[in-house]
């Protein structure tokens, strides 16, 4: 799964200026302008938010205060912060690499900063993809299948809508989305692998010390 992603982002990355790709850029792009209309706007503004470190960040504050105090579990609080440091570091990376200019046709809000991947598509698919991961984990080690299904399905709808939000909004190219999914998905696999290597460690540990 890893390195499908990464050659997805990678082919995605050499490809973005082609002809095939601006086409189908362009198509995708003439057909959320014809889906414009102001409730759908307010809904996608809505989606768009979510997806920012405006939410992020206290979501993560959060999350880290209720781990600490409730169970006294730094694993998953530590995992999620340096999993959001990164992927946004990376973000930045890469723009600033591929230096790809925004879109300049009718977008919908005011945003500055580069294009290649997006950065809300990058971020989402990882951070909240790592906090739909361990929900659908508790869940199914409670051995709640429906729980887990429904946790994974909404989470998935909620990123891939902010990942379409920043095309319909035209602050970003189809291809950007792709790129930023294929990039977050990939740091997302890595992270889910270290973590279970982490906690299978610890578990080790613990075997070899059980009057502590």
């Amino acid at each position: 799964m890893f390195g499908a992603l990464v050659v997805l982002f990678i082919g995605m990355a050499l490809s973005y200026d082609s002809f095939l790709v601006k086409e189908i850029d362009e198509v995708v792009a003439a057909y959320m302008e014809q889906l414009r209309n102001p409730a759908l706007t307010n809904v996608f503004l809505w989606f768009t938010y979510i997806g920012s470190k405006y939410v992020e960040f206290p979501l993560l504050i959060g999350i880290v205060a209720y781990m600490r105090i409730t169970c006294k579990n730094g694993i998953i609080s530590s995992v999620l912060l340096l999993n959001l440091l990164l992927v946004r570091w990376l973000n930045s990376f890469f723009k600033e690499s591929f230096g790809r200019e925004r879109p300049v046709h009718k977008p919908l809000i005011d945003v500055g900063g580069l294009s290649f991947p997006s950065g809300h598509a990058m971020i989402t698919a990882s951070f909240y993809g790592l906090l739909v991961y361990f929900c659908w984990r508790r869940f199914a080690e409670k051995g709640s299948s429906v729980g887990a299904r429904i946790t994974a399905a909404i989470g998935i709808l909620v990123i891939q809508m902010i990942g379409i939000s920043r095309i319909y909004l035209g602050v970003h190219y189809f291809s950007d989305v792709v790129g930023g999914f294929a990039a977050g998905a990939a740091l997302l696999s890595l992270t889910v692998v270290c973590y279970n290597f982490l906690i299978g460690e610890t578990a080790k540990q613990r075997e070899g010390h059980p009057g502590d």
